[in-house]
């Protein structure tokens, strides 16, 4: 059992678990399968990845590691506070695809109302804190609301910084869906506010099929930096998914984007500061401060798959890309 835990006030109260501090190794993901809970730790709490693979090996234990995020969040009311999540395996170099937990903190599911706060994450193989709702996790449909990532340090990802996504079926406007028979999932209503991001191999924040949302005040530094298996990506990528999961009113303000690197694999030729592409409407990209792009655009608005439209571009800075501002 990890920390101290308190029973559940009555009243509908938010119950609570406390971490006390120190280093806990996990052999497979904590699971926060109840809502209306919230996780917290203090200074000198540490999840990390069980043990190498080496020292399993020659202690003839099996694999006994967590080779999954190292916290996965399946109810809705949560809150997730001051704790430190560190998926390194001892020994190796950058964070490549395999290294490392697979993920930080992942939210999956028609969720609502979770909140990733003051949680520094490091060393992760694929992506840092993520939310996503697809037909496979809601397979009767459904919506992911409410997921707030806010005062977060992020620091070494094989993939991404935070991403929250809608994938594999078709938005809920679409009359189509009732005509298909298509399994129906939303995502709206979210908040990435003032976190640090650094060193990620693909998008530092990414919002796919997501309406409604807000990034804000978010500092971003080398992005599209670890490319061993050919990602590639954006400071800020705000994604339409081709055109099929259609996005209507984000807003991108007061980011500062300092170096994006060139992609490893010429497959996709830049990297951009602020991409806001494939049939995104209404998006509101302001006050924004973009620096250093090795072969790109300082902000793109627009999509070569799929239109976007009633976009306000504005009052952003753009110095230093190597490509159009």
């Amino acid at each position: 059992v990890l920390g101290k835990v308190y029973p559940a006030k009555t009243n509908g109260q938010i119950g609570s678990v406390r971490l006390l501090p120190g280093v806990y190794p996990l052999v497979t993901p904590l699971v926060v399968s109840r809502g209306d809970l919230t996780l917290s730790g203090s200074t000198g709490v540490v999840l990390v990845r069980a043990q190498p693979p080496s020292f399993q090996a020659k202690a003839g234990e099996g694999a006994m590691m967590n080779t999954g995020p190292l916290i996965s969040v399946a109810a809705s009311n949560v809150v997730i506070r001051d704790v430190q999540l560190d998926g390194a395996v001892p020994g190796t170099g950058s964070p490549k695809m395999g290294d490392g937990a697979s993920g930080g903190v992942v939210i999956s599911g028609a969720l609502s109302n979770v909140l990733v706060e003051n949680v520094g994450v490091r060393n992760v193989s694929t992506t840092a804190i993520s939310a996503v709702i697809n037909d496979t996790n809601a397979p009767t449909g459904g919506v992911q609301s409410g997921i707030v990532v806010r005062g977060c340090v992020i620091d070494r990802c094989g993939m991404g910084g935070v991403s929250l996504a809608k994938r594999g079926t078709r938005s809920l406007n679409q009359s189509s869906d009732i005509v298909t028979g298509a399994i129906v999932v939303r995502s709206d209503g979210h908040q990435v506010f003032g976190n640090r991001i650094s060193r990620t191999g693909s998008h530092a924040v990414c919002l796919t099929g997501v309406s409604h949302s807000q990034v804000v005040a978010n500092q971003i530094q080398h992005v599209s930096l670890y490319n061993e298996v050919g990602v590639f990506g954006h400071g800020i990528a705000v994604d339409g998914n081709c055109g099929n999961d259609p996005v209507e009113t984000v807003v991108i303000s007061a980011n500062i984007i300092d170096t994006v690197h060139l992609p490893a694999s010429k497959r996709n030729a830049t990297c951009t500061g602020i991409e806001i592409a494939d049939g995104i409407s209404g998006a509101i990209c302001t006050s924004n401060h973009v620096s250093n792009v090795a072969l790109g655009y300082g902000v793109y608005f627009g999509g070569g798959l799929a239109p976007s439209s009633n976009g306000v571009i504005s009052s952003n800075v753009v110095i230093g890309c190597n490509g159009y501002g």
